[in-house]
């Protein structure tokens, strides 16, 4: 696994939800180890900023942002970004990030975590890979869903905060040992399957190509999804009734010689 030395935190003014949440993270400034940096980026989407890592110095990015959803389900979320085709949504075509799988995970249950503890009834997911921009560098979004009602809830920013600080203020490697490293295979926008995985064995995923992208999902991407997750993905996971055309899914796992597991 490459070493992560140092973290830059981005909030966007263009974003009301990280504007909340910065709001919030600035009782931890303080606090911060000198290997972590915060940044505010002006005047663009989070989806649009591919050039931050060439502004912004860092290993790793976490990109504070809102989780935008039709159905306005109050939401905290995680993700890392990339295209399995179109790039309607920022970022180039058929072209995935750098997933830090470990971070992911370690967010998803201290989000988790507080949800349970403070009594919030929020859905906390790990969303499938989605959306731009490109990043060269291990990046993860993290953020308030769903619509402008939860985007200025204090409360909401609170817990990104207090979950970003726990992520950033001590290695999350020292857990390397205790997960299982994926790519996720199915299911739906929010992967539900793989979520119980996170929280009940110790699995932390990288991509997941969901349900609605498999027409997109050829051998080339899946090469891209192994070789774009920190640290190495050990095992694939598919949710299995989940997927559409499970031959065409099969064909295609026959030429990996990682494990695959069918959930």
């Amino acid at each position: 696994m490459q070493k992560i030395n140092k973290i830059a935190i981005l909030f966007f003014t263009e974003d009301p939800a990280s504007m909340t949440v910065q709001k919030q993270f600035l009782h931890y400034k303080d606090k911060l180890p000198s290997s972590v940096v915060m940044h505010t980026v002006q005047e663009i989407r989070p989806i649009f900023a591919d050039h931050v890592f060439r502004d912004v110095a860092a290993d790793l990015y976490i990109f504070v942002t809102k989780h935008s959803s039709a159905a306005g389900v109050p939401s905290l979320t995680v993700h890392p970004p990339g295209n399995w085709f179109a790039n309607d949504l920022g970022g180039e075509r058929a072209t995935l990030g750098v997933a830090p799988a470990l971070f992911l995970a370690e967010g998803l249950l201290k989000l988790e975590e507080i949800n349970q503890r403070d009594n919030l009834q929020l859905e906390v997911v790990q969303e499938c890979t989605h959306h731009g921009p490109t990043f060269l560098k291990p990046v993860f979004f993290i953020e308030i869903g769903s619509g402008p009602e939860q985007y200025g809830n204090e409360q909401y920013g609170k817990v990104i905060a207090e979950t970003i600080y726990s992520l950033v203020s001590s290695p999350v490697e020292k857990n390397l040992s205790k997960k299982k490293i994926a790519f996720g295979i199915g299911g739906t926008h929010y992967t539900p399957n793989f979520k119980k995985l996170i929280l009940r064995e110790n699995y932390a995923f990288g991509h997941v190509c969901p349900k609605y992208q498999l027409e997109h999902l050829t051998l080339a991407m899946i090469q891209q999804a192994l070789e774009k997750t920190i640290p190495a993905v050990e095992e694939i996971v598919v949710d299995w009734k989940g997927v559409g055309n499970k031959e065409t899914i099969k064909l295609l796992l026959e030429k990996v010689t990682l494990p695959v597991r069918k959930i």
